[in-house]
């Protein structure tokens, strides 16, 4: 029974490439380990990201804040700039860890479960 898909979008293309480095290796065990660890890593990354857009989005309304009363202008612009552009990679980080998640269900045959936050 093969476990690739017949879909053509952008996230079956990533699920599909993950898939196929994963099954390089010949052992099930080590595949659904690797794609479990996947899924840990990917999340990690998004955790993170999504704590930097945070911070960022707090330093952006301090110069907004100092921008409206003329002073730091450029500075506000440079960091809605930045702000702007962590936005959009959000989106990338929950893709690759959507990726992740069906790549682990494919070869596990479960849901991927986040670690229990300590």
């Amino acid at each position: 029974m093969s476990k690739t898909l017949k879909s053509q979008t952008p996230a079956d293309s990533l699920v599909e490439a993950k898939l196929a480095a994963i099954q390089f290796h010949n052992n099930v065990y080590v595949q659904i380990n690797i794609a479990k660890g996947n899924c840990f890593t990917a999340h990690n990354a998004l955790q993170y990201k999504t704590k930097l857009v945070a911070d960022q989005q707090a330093a952006t309304e301090v110069l907004s804040e100092q921008a409206a009363v003329g002073v730091a202008v450029i500075q506000h612009e440079r960091a809605q700039t930045l702000l702007d552009s962590m936005k959009s990679e959000i989106e990338e980080y929950k893709l690759e860890a959507e990726a992740c998640e069906r790549v682990y269900k494919m070869l596990s045959g479960k849901d991927y479960l986040l670690p229990k936050k300590k």
